[in-house]
């Protein structure tokens, strides 16, 4: 849980600036409003917004805007990894490691892990 909170804060910390709806549903994940930045997230990531996919996943994950659900964060992770961000790659393969949501395997663990190396 604390993996993906930092990995989260960092990645809020080196976000480039945009403009709309990301920005405000980082402002409010950042206020603490986590029922506002998950509607705004949720609607970003049905476009295909890739962090927004993953933010979704560290929602569900850590239990912000959301009851804590390891199926769907892992739902939110792959769906990230498929398009290439390396946070939700490492945070499926931690997943997989460790049977979080998914059924424990070390073989697609590995796989995750080394397609952040890609």
């Amino acid at each position: 849980m604390l993996r993906a909170i930092l990995i989260t804060l960092m990645m809020f910390a080196a976000a480039p600036a945009s403009a709309g709806k990301f920005d405000d549903a980082r402002a409010a994940y950042n206020q603490g409003d986590y029922s506002t930045a998950f509607r705004l997230f949720r609607e970003l990531a049905k476009q295909g917004n890739r962090s927004a996919l993953y933010i979704l996943g560290v929602m569900y994950d850590n239990s912000q805007g959301a009851p804590q659900d390891y199926a769907e964060a892992a739902k939110w992770y792959r769906l990230a990894a498929e398009q290439g961000n390396a946070r939700a790659q490492t945070n499926l393969g931690l997943m997989y490691d460790k049977g979080q949501g998914v059924l424990q395997d070390n073989i697609t663990a590995h796989m995750w892990y080394m397609s952040t190396a890609a």
